[in-house]
């Protein structure tokens, strides 16, 4: 959500794509651009931060650790080529403490670092070793003022969830929530609840 209106980002529908759609209604949808300055991909994040909306890593068959941001959809200012992170798809990404977080994901191995950044440029690496297992195809959300790691793959599908309250101490909350265990999830906070939206469960 930016602006008032929804987004839909890039993504594989059998092709990358780089193209941006919004909507005001979840029904009506306008392509905003067919071809945004990031290349296609899949595997990214976006947040909103600072007022403008932000495109983070991903993968176009090779990893990325670059970040984007605009201020309408259609217009695009890379803002690193090369983060700190370090390249990486399938990661989750939050706005919190009025920071960007980048967390986890997949480098060619499965990772479990936190980086965070003020501005989309300069990264700092929070942890090298979050509590959670090295994993990517989970979810974050913010709730409640702390941050939260949801599911995802490490080496099965996993339910496990985890708050942090500065992205360098991680707390289980649940080993086994009672939605299966999952990969590739929708997360979001929502009406004073957090929610888990479909999936794989293999």
């Amino acid at each position: 959500m930016y602006n008032g209106v929804l987004w839909v980002i890039g993504g594989d529908d059998g092709t990358l794509q780089n193209d941006v759609w919004s909507s005001p209604d979840g029904e009506n949808w306008t392509e905003v651009a067919s071809t945004a300055a990031w290349s296609a991909r899949k595997g990214h994040t976006s947040v909103v931060h600072n007022n403008l909306m932000w495109v983070i890593g991903g993968w176009d068959g090779s990893y990325y650790n670059d970040a984007w941001c605009s201020s309408d959809g259609a217009n695009w200012t890379e803002v690193t080529s090369a983060g700190d992170f370090g390249a990486r798809n399938w990661h989750s990404s939050a706005v919190f403490n009025n920071l960007i977080w980048v967390i986890g994901g997949h480098d060619g191995s499965l990772v479990n670092d936190v980086w965070s950044s003020p501005d989309g440029g300069s990264w700092t690496e929070v942890t090298s070793g979050a509590g959670f297992s090295a994993r990517y195809l989970h979810t974050s959300v913010v709730y409640y003022g702390l941050m939260w790691v949801m599911g995802g793959y490490d080496v099965s599908n996993s339910n496990d969830v985890w708050s942090s309250p500065d992205g360098a101490n991680w707390t289980e909350v649940t080993s086994g929530a009672p939605w299966s265990a999952r990969n590739n999830q929708v997360s979001v906070a929502y009406n004073g609840h957090m929610w888990v939206m479909g999936g794989h469960d293999g």
